[in-house]
């Protein structure tokens, strides 16, 4: 048996590694494990990759926090006769999955794509019309859609021919599904909480990432409202306790503007603010209140601990609420109480801070 791929939460590196295992035609794969609730990561993203690289490999979508702690899950592992667990973790957040380059080989035959032999392995019957390369160089056909398949020949074949080739088109209702999914199904009530959740906070981490590392685009400002409609209305949609404070959790494992912004639309919403007024002044401004740190004399400083930092340095990241709402008022038609919200967003009672 092949090992079964953890994609999980942890260190970047790690979840790198198992990206370049998914990309990478030589390593067998019985299946890949992916948890949709963890926000430091897209899943839609991660199954399109997989799909362009691994079509024929089981993806198994679980809830870490509930079901692999279940003893079910244990016996699962022991009756299936798994040898080995890969895994594999992290926030992957510059370049998302998509921008991860293929992996070689990989298929020189114009529209097709090229995937593992050993994918073939686990499978009685292939649901895709297979090609192989022969001697000559050209694709012949393999095997026709639902044909069934002989794992003592593909073990044999697999020495010399490690991968074989389908015909992307096979690939493309897959491939709109997932697309569909992303742009459409998302904001869809059967579309689950927690999953929406972690879509949302990933697309909301993955553009404070990008104004990290350029300077904001034309457009910016737009893009941060309809991420703010986004989680407001996935606040909305909220009525538990447990349901407020899983999703609290979720924003603060993220990021830390994430974990403001969030509690700042659910204290609002409690409050019954109206959408415009949370959305327009405290959602921006706990958006941006950080943005003049990204691109500093002394580096990227939003992550910096204050009192580690030299003088120089210290007295420049003091000025950061201040330059903040200055770089977004030559740039930006921000409301006046917004940008007044992020200049004083370190301020205290007593007007110290």
């Amino acid at each position: 048996m092949s090992p079964i791929l953890f994609i999980r939460s942890g260190s970047t590196s790690n979840l790198k590694e198992a990206i370049n295992q998914v990309i990478d035609p030589t390593v067998s794969l019985d299946g890949i494990y992916i948890n949709p609730t963890n926000p430091h990561y897209s899943t839609l993203q991660i199954l399109e990759l997989i799909l362009s690289h691994r079509p024929l490999t089981p993806v198994l979508l679980i809830d870490e926090a509930n079901q692999l702690k279940n003893p079910s899950f244990s016996l699962f592992l022991e009756k299936a006769k798994i040898s080995g667990v890969v895994s594999a973790s992290g926030p992957l957040l510059e370049p998302s999955p998509t921008d991860f380059p293929r992996s070689q080989p990989q298929s020189s035959f114009p529209g097709f794509v090229a995937i593992p032999l050993a994918d073939l392995l686990p499978l009685q019957k292939t649901p895709y019309t297979l090609f192989i390369e022969d001697d000559s160089r050209k694709l012949r056909l393999f095997a026709e859609a639902n044909s069934n398949l002989d794992p003592d020949y593909l073990s044999a074949l697999k020495q010399k021919n490690p991968v074989l080739h389908v015909h992307e088109s096979d690939l493309v209702k897959t491939r709109q599904f997932l697309q569909f999914a992303r742009h459409h199904y998302l904001e869809t009530e059967g579309f689950p909480r927690d999953w929406k959740a972690a879509e949302t906070l990933y697309r909301a981490k993955s553009f404070l990432k990008s104004l990290q590392i350029s300077a904001p685009q034309e457009g910016f400002v737009e893009h941060a409202h309809s991420i703010l409609s986004d989680v407001f209305q996935l606040i909305s949609g909220l009525s538990q306790s447990d349901e407020f404070a899983g999703l609290v959790r979720m924003a603060k494992d993220c990021d830390r503007n994430l974990h403001c912004l969030t509690l700042s639309i659910l204290v609002c919403k409690q409050m019954g603010f109206e959408h415009n007024s949370i959305v327009e002044i405290l959602g921006m401004a706990s958006f941006f209140q950080d943005l003049s740190l990204y691109h500093t004399p002394f580096g990227d400083l939003s992550e910096a601990k204050r009192d580690l930092l030299p003088a120089d340095t210290r007295k420049h990241y003091d000025h950061h609420p201040i330059l903040s709402a200055d770089l977004l008022s030559k740039n930006t038609r921000l409301p006046e109480v917004t940008l007044q919200v992020i200049r004083q967003h370190h301020e205290r009672r007593d007007r110290s801070g």
